[in-house]
């Protein structure tokens, strides 16, 4: 577990890594507050270094964009639900949308938006606009449907 807490650790301080484990397996705990502790250190990187984040092809890599992405997304908030959006070709596990799209998409797209998500032919585009609209319910604001 230990070693591979620090392999998620030296992930987010080197970009260079080339492959991690999937965190959905059992043959690969690891300790997600450190992780988490970690990445709230690294939490002012550049929008550039998030994108590298995001197009990599390790999920873990794209897991450690989302969560310092969702310590971002108050303080640019239409610039982190952009970048979101533009990256749904990368966001694309159950994970990864549904601990962020009620926070980084819901409060800052319009409705609109939500109903073109739910409409598109791209699965993980569909589940960003359900899960979104887990804010909405928690707000009392229940929309009628998307």
């Amino acid at each position: 577990k230990e070693e591979n807490t620090n392999a998620y650790i030296n992930l987010i301080k080197n970009l260079d890594i080339d492959i991690l484990g999937h965190t959905g397996s059992t043959r690969f705990e690891y300790d997600i507050d450190t992780v988490v502790k970690m990445a709230k250190e690294y939490k002012d990187i550049n929008m550039l270094s998030l994108q590298e984040l995001l197009n990599s092809n390790i999920h873990e890599a794209r897991a450690l964009a989302i969560f310092i992405m969702l310590l971002q997304v108050k303080k640019n908030p239409y610039e982190i639900s952009k970048l979101y959006l533009a990256n749904l070709n990368n966001i694309n596990n159950w994970d990864l949308i549904d601990y962020s799209a009620p926070h980084i998409i819901a409060p800052y797209v319009d409705k609109n938006k939500l109903r073109e998500l739910a409409q598109s032919d791209y699965l993980w585009a569909n589940r960003v606009a359900m899960v979104s609209t887990i804010y909405y319910i928690k707000q009392n604001q229940h929309l009628t449907k998307l």
